[in-house]
């Protein structure tokens, strides 16, 4: 039993310390979308984390864990400004 909680508290440690900071996902952000205008953590769990960006056409929810950003949702914003032919 006390074998067990040494292996729970070290996978939690594993996802404390690798769980990506908000340096990493602005360096993220600015290698695969050049153009997000606003970004930053929406939700810290800890072991993870939600973040967002938006530019002018789309926001993009991210799930971050073990160093690494998967993208959970892309939601395309109304533009009324924006002409439907460009």
């Amino acid at each position: 039993m006390k074998r067990a909680g040494y292996i729970i508290a070290a996978i939690l440690l594993v996802l404390v310390v690798t769980n990506p900071s908000i340096r990493e996902f602005e360096s993220h952000e600015k290698g695969g979308h050049a153009n997000a205008s606003e970004f930053g953590r929406i939700h810290n769990y800890f072991i993870c984390s939600i973040y967002q960006s938006n530019n002018a056409d789309y926001r993009r929810k991210y799930f971050a864990i073990l160093g690494n950003f998967y993208e959970i949702n892309t939601r395309k914003l109304y533009n009324p400004n924006k002409s439907i032919l460009e």
